[in-house]
Parts: C-alpha cells; sequence; structure tokens
C-alpha cells in the first residue's frame, strides 16, 4: 500500500504521442492545491502493440498505484473506454488494481 502523505502517480503513455513533461508540470502545480503531496511520478512508455502486456503484466504488478494517467493523443476519432477495446482493457484493468473494478 502506497504512503497517505505521499502519492504515486503512474503516467501512460502510447506510442509516445505526447511529451510526459507538460503532465508533470501539470500535476506538479496542482500539487500545490491539493491536501497530499506526490511523492513519485513513474512513466510506463508503451507502443500499441503492448497493451496485452501492460495489462496482463505491468498493472498488476503495480504495488504502489495511488492514481493513474493514460495519455491519450487527442487526434483519435474515438477512445473508447467502455467497449472491449485495447483502451477498455487498459482502463479496466487499471479500476481492478486500484480496487475499483471487477475481479
Amino acid at each position: 500500500m502506497a504512503s497517505r502523505n505521499g502519492k504515486t502517480f503512474h503516467l501512460f503513455n502510447c506510442d509516445n504521442l505526447c511529451n510526459l513533461s507538460e503532465v508533470k508540470s501539470l500535476l506538479r502545480a496542482v500539487e500545490k492545491k491539493v491536501a497530499f503531496n506526490i511523492s513519485k511520478i513513474v512513466e510506463h512508455p508503451f507502443r500499441g502493440g503492448q497493451i496485452a502486456d501492460v495489462v496482463e503484466k505491468t498493472i498488476p504488478s503495480l504495488r504502489d498505484l495511488d492514481y493513474a494517467v493514460f495519455v491519450a493523443h487527442a487526434s483519435e476519432c474515438c477512445l473508447a473506454f467502455n467497449e472491449d477495446s485495447c483502451y477498455g482493457k487498459l482502463y479496466e484493468a487499471l479500476k481492478r488494481q486500484a480496487g475499483l473494478g471487477k475481479s
């Protein structure tokens, strides 16, 4: 279980389409306005063809998952998180690991 005082954020970035330094800067700016500190930001870059590995191996191995951010490219026509698509599987695995989804 992660510390109550210091929270860990996991950033998932498919195909390195986004610059995570901007996401980190945003998190650090928000940190000044919330009641907790960010102790660690962990990057998880992966290729689209590796989503199954991320879902089956990477996410279940996370022991300090306080928050997760999935960075998606804004030009995609449809981000179907509620379907049995690749993004949907990633979303469900993150919810499950956080104790919010089906087991």
